[in-house]
């Protein structure tokens, strides 16, 4: 949302022209009381005196434009703090606002929905297993044909475990990453032999549950277990260093 206030000195300078009359001719009805509208009076003649002696051809002077500056400075700083008294001011209509060249009030566009934790759990299948690497498929029980994120799912945490058999909690799985995507790949330590048993499982989470465990996260899916196989390149380069 753009500033109320001017960025170039001649702009601020019409800005708090208006502004000082209009406050000045009657303070109270926007909050102000007088002594308040006539400082900020004195503030607006000493930036129109300044600006104007820095900007002449025969009074521009380096000191002059740092105190012109310091002037600006000490009017923006009261100006904002009028606005905000104004703001606060259930009399003051959106109308009076625009007037003073303040922005009209922001009316909410509607009720914010909630947005609950997922509520079912990720379909999960394994596409490839090429040495210690395994690839993943997550899948939306609820339209097992798409396979984009289900609604309000922002992305999902892959858990993994080696061995037999998989535990039944959550607690006792290795949590291996945190993905926005219904694809991913887990790499298992490469010094596991050929014949491994891994499992694999998931769960949607979404923004309140990103990136970690907690109460924006959904139900696991059904573990999926998989075997490590030798890396077929591995061996080939092998078997031709040793012929």
């Amino acid at each position: 949302m753009p500033d109320f206030i001017a960025r170039r000195d001649a702009d601020l300078l019409q800005w708090s022209s208006n502004f000082d009359q209009k406050i000045n001719f009657s303070p109270e009805s926007y909050g102000i009381s007088p002594l308040a509208a006539a400082e900020y009076a004195a503030l607006h003649l000493s930036f129109a005196q300044l600006y104007a002696a820095a900007v002449g051809a025969s009074t521009r002077t380096p000191s002059g434009i740092v105190a012109k500056d310091d002037a600006r400075a000490a009017l923006v700083k009261r100006a904002r703090q009028l606005a905000g008294i104004i703001r606060a001011m259930p009399q003051v209509d959106d109308a009076r606002r625009l007037d003073l060249g303040l922005r009209a009030k922001r009316r909410a566009t509607g009720v914010r929905r909630r947005i609950e934790r997922p509520s079912h759990a990720p379909v999960l299948r394994v596409i490839s297993v090429q040495g210690s690497t395994v690839r993943i498929q997550l899948g939306n029980s609820q339209m097992p044909t798409r396979r984009t994120l289900p609604r309000d799912v922002k992305g999902a945490m892959i858990y993994s475990f080696i061995g037999e058999p998989p535990p039944t909690m959550l607690k006792g799985w290795n949590l291996r990453q945190s993905i926005s995507r219904t694809r991913c790949e887990i790499t298992f330590p490469p010094n596991l032999p050929p014949g491994t048993r891994v499992w694999v499982t998931a769960c949607w989470f979404n923004h309140a549950g990103a990136p970690r465990p907690g109460l924006g996260n959904g139900p696991a899916a059904m573990p999926v277990g998989t075997w490590l196989v030798p890396n077929v390149l591995t061996m080939r380069r092998a078997m031709k260093l040793a012929a």
